[in-house]
Parts: C-alpha cells; structure tokens; sequence
C-alpha cells in the first residue's frame, strides 16, 4: 500500500500520466494479490492446517478480497476529472495568422468586388443622366436626386424651393412681398394658368410653406 500511495502522490504532482498510474496501481496489485496467495501457500505447505482453522483461512481469504476491492475503489474515485484549464491546454492551438498567399487572394478578390461596384455604380450614374430628372439634375446639382424626379413626375409639395417652381412654371404673373414689422418678408407668387395658381413663403426662407 505505501508503494501504491507513493504513485498515487506521483500521479497527484504531474509527474506520471493517468493511464501510467492505472499501469502502475495494477501492477502494484497483481504483486499484492501474489503475495497474499504466496503467504497462504506457505501456510498451506509449511504448517498443515486442522480442520479446525479452515475458518480463519476462510476469514483471510475475504479480507483479501475486500482488500483488493478497495484499492480498486481508491484507483477508479482517484482518477482526476478533466478541469476547463486542463480542456483548454489540450486544445489544439489555431493559429490566426494570415499567409502572404492568402492576404493576396482576399486583396485581389476586394479589388476584384470594388470595380464590380464601381461600374455598377456608373452605369446606373449614366443610366439616370439619361432620364427627365437626371438632366433636371444636370443642370441643377445644389438640387437633391429625389427633388428632381419628383419635379420630372410634375409633383408639388409643401417645402419645395420657390426656384423649383420657377424652373416648372416659368417666372411668376405676380409676386407680392408683405412686410408687418417683424422683419421677415413674406411672400405670394402666383400663376394666373396654373392649378394652383399662388403659392406663399410665409417666414422668408424661399420654400414653399402653403399654396391654392
């Protein structure tokens, strides 16, 4: 047993594997186990037994038993359970790095997507110069793309610039500014062949803030 605890301490420091100390602890057993019966052999041959201590060789022979049960008992609940730390030390390291090989490939394939985008992004730039509102926008680029088509779609909305309309309609049959004292000239176009005819900025900032 003090040979059996000595690797069982071994096992416990790190110096021998799990499955040297399950070698090891069987050796050390069968050792045991053939001690036992050589001892009773002994008996056996150098001191015959009486009949009247079978019994005792009875009682030895279960207390063997019981003996090799238990430190089968102590090998099996001994066995260190895998810890995370331990997992993760025998994971396999995956290096990160790059090769210069495949740095080339993702550069050549991002070259590759970024003048795919490019002359999407032409095409569809010409594709619309080609339109109504492309050369309303041609013409007007401090105008947004949406304000153009909508002019191109004959749209009038609240918020549209004054010159949109003018750019629409023409130069107006009217424009009235008014003035209370604020400060703020507020103004009334109109267009005598248009529906609607008059369109109003009511705090001077040139959008179009209502209209009949």
């Amino acid at each position: 047993m003090e040979n059996l605890d000595k690797q069982k301490k071994r096992f416990l420091d790190g110096e021998i594997t799990a499955s040297e100390y399950e070698a090891i602890a069987k050796i050390i057993e069968k050792e045991i186990k053939e001690k036992e019966l050589s001892k009773i052999d002994n008996i056996k041959i150098d001191s015959p037994v009486k009949k009247e201590d079978n019994s005792y060789i009875s009682v030895v022979m279960v207390a063997l038993v019981i003996t090799i049960l238990f430190v089968l008992w102590l090998i099996i609940t001994s066995k260190p359970k895998p810890t995370n730390d331990n997992i993760i030390k025998n994971e396999p390291t995956v290096t990160t790095e790059k090769t210069e090989r495949e740095i080339a490939v993702e550069d050549s394939i991002y070259q590759v997507e970024a003048k795919k985008r490019e002359k999407e992004y032409y095409a569809e730039e010409a594709a619309f110069m080609k339109t109504k509102a492309g050369r309303i926008y041609k013409k007007h680029p401090e105008w947004s793309r949406e304000d153009c088509q909508r002019l191109a779609d004959n749209d009038i909305w609240i918020g549209m610039g004054i010159n949109m309309l003018k750019y629409k309609r023409g130069l107006p049959n009217s424009a009235n500014p008014s003035n209370y004292g604020t400060g703020v000239t507020q103004w009334q176009w109109c267009w005598t062949d248009w529906t609607p005819s008059c369109f109003y900025d009511n705090d001077g900032d040139g959008l179009i803030d209502s209209y009949n």
